[in-house]
């Protein structure tokens, strides 16, 4: 019988990710890491942190989902992406003020 083995930690970060993204303001924040240059940036720094889980599924089963993260270790993931939040738009900070236009007002 065959098996896969599933990485679910890059699933989880991925969620994680639109979940803390969606509490910050559209600009620039939604907006800067809406660029797939930028949101693989804060994929890569907090899998970079965050120790890989696996999962091994029957070849003839349906991927179930992909829980298997403590709490404690999804708290770790959110603090690790508000943390890359930051430090890649601090690094970026040109690169987006070139890119990622002003928020306009109306009025």
């Amino acid at each position: 019988m065959l098996a896969d083995i599933i990485n679910i930690t890059l699933p989880v970060v991925v969620k994680e990710i639109e979940i803390v993204l969606d509490g910050y303001p559209h600009h620039p924040y939604q907006q800067a890491f809406a660029t797939p240059h930028l949101r693989q940036k804060l994929i890569t720094y907090v899998l970079s942190q965050v120790p890989a889980h696996y999962r091994v599924y029957e070849s003839s089963s349906v991927y179930g989902g992909f829980e298997g993260l403590s709490l404690e270790e999804h708290l770790q993931v959110e603090v690790l992406i508000r943390q890359g939040i930051q430090h890649i738009l601090c690094d970026n900070a040109q690169w987006a003020s070139r890119h990622i236009p002003e928020a306009v007002s109306v009025g």
